[in-house]
């Protein structure tokens, strides 16, 4: 059971890092300044995440058992306020470029299958304080996914973009 853990903490830690090197990677790519801010915020929430599974993985190593600690996140550095605060101060409504739409569908794609990842690790365990982890995991990956998908939209048609807002909801 202890090897299963660390095995999925090192599934985990091996995603999160791969993550951060393609943000990275596209960071320097994309030209329209929401790109790179998202991608920033990308990278730094991939960082906290590999901190946060490297911690886990050494209290296991070191006890043979799941920390028994409820895990918190802070809103101040989200994905979806650095989209909300980049699109307000963004005074050039400007289209993106197809690299810069190419790179947010493929870190969509990335959030999509941590998030996957993730859930099936919550549903496995029966440990309250694993599957809280889990959870958190699943519930920031779906924060950067929306964020993503927001600023893929904003970036394909800026002007509807905001047209939808003004809406306030859509209409299935």
């Amino acid at each position: 059971m202890k090897d299963r853990r660390k095995e999925a903490l090192r599934q985990a830690l091996k995603m999160e890092e791969d993550g951060k090197t393609f943000y990275l990677k596209e960071r320097e790519k994309v030209q329209s300044r929401l790109a790179k801010e998202i991608f920033r915020s990308l990278i730094k929430a991939e960082e906290k995440h590999v901190r946060k599974i490297k911690e886990l993985y050494e209290s296991l190593e070191k006890t043979g058992e799941w920390p028994q600690v409820i895990l918190t996140r802070s809103d101040k550095e989200t994905v979806r306020n650095i989209f909300a605060a980049a699109t307000v101060t963004t005074k050039d409504k400007v289209k993106g470029t197809s690299t810069d739409i190419d790179a947010l569908k493929m870190a969509a794609k990335l959030e999509d299958e941590g998030m996957k990842y993730y859930q099936s690790k919550a549903d496995e365990t029966d440990d309250h304080f694993e599957k809280k982890f889990y959870r958190l995991l699943v519930h920031e990956e779906g924060e950067h996914f929306v964020s993503i998908l927001d600023t893929i939209e904003y970036l394909q048609d800026p002007q509807g973009y905001f047209s939808q807002l003004e809406r306030g909801t859509l209409s299935f």
